[in-house]
């Protein structure tokens, strides 16, 4: 806001402008959080620019008051951080965006076959399974014929036998129990409806 006062010009200006702030911890726990992301992202774009200026390779980590870590890296921050504690050697040639991101694609691409691998084996055994219940005498054994059972398939079938007359004989000797009991209790007209004869 610009005044005239007898041939003086006096500015007022209506905000306080660009001050410098003072070097201490940000009492307002928002306030700090609000800061903390603003100057995060600012430093990340300096990083950025640093490296495109220089072609340096850089690392930045920074843990949040809540303990969260944040970080930075070109080419990438795990990259950095191996070289750095000497568990991948000093490229020979430096690494450029354009190289880590083939080399990404091609980790990428390898983890992708071995999955898709991984995925055939276990559908292959799926299938195997699957055939071996389909296979397996226990399943509709009552519909084959003997001379349709594989021979490894015989003693189940032949357990599945046994195991169905032991209870059709069990079933028997229980309605013969039964109606023996009837007929010793007197009471007249009482027969097996089971169509089996008493041995």
């Amino acid at each position: 806001m610009e005044m005239n006062n007898h041939n003086t010009n006096i500015v007022i200006k209506k905000t306080r402008g660009r001050q410098k702030i003072q070097m201490k911890m940000i009492e307002k726990e928002t306030d700090r959080m609000v800061t903390f992301s603003k100057r995060r992202a600012g430093i990340y774009k300096k990083l950025s620019e640093f490296v495109t200026l220089t072609g340096s390779e850089v690392g930045f980590l920074v843990f949040s008051v809540a303990g969260k870590p944040f970080s930075y890296g070109d080419p990438s921050f795990e990259d950095i951080a191996l070289r750095y504690l000497g568990h991948l050697h000093e490229p020979q040639i430096p690494l450029n965006q354009g190289m880590y991101r083939q080399a990404r694609i091609q980790e990428l691409l390898c983890t992708h076959k071995n999955l898709r691998e991984l995925m055939e084996e276990e559908e292959k055994k799926k299938k195997n399974l699957r055939g071996k219940l389909e296979r397996k005498p226990m399943n509709n054994w009552w519909k084959k014929g003997v001379g349709e059972v594989e021979v490894e398939e015989l003693s189940d079938l032949e357990a599945a036998y046994s195991d169905v007359l032991m209870k059709v004989e069990n079933r028997r000797m229980e309605v013969i129990g039964l109606t023996n009991n009837i007929n010793t209790n007197g009471i007249v007209g009482a027969s097996s409806s089971t169509g089996f004869a008493p041995s």
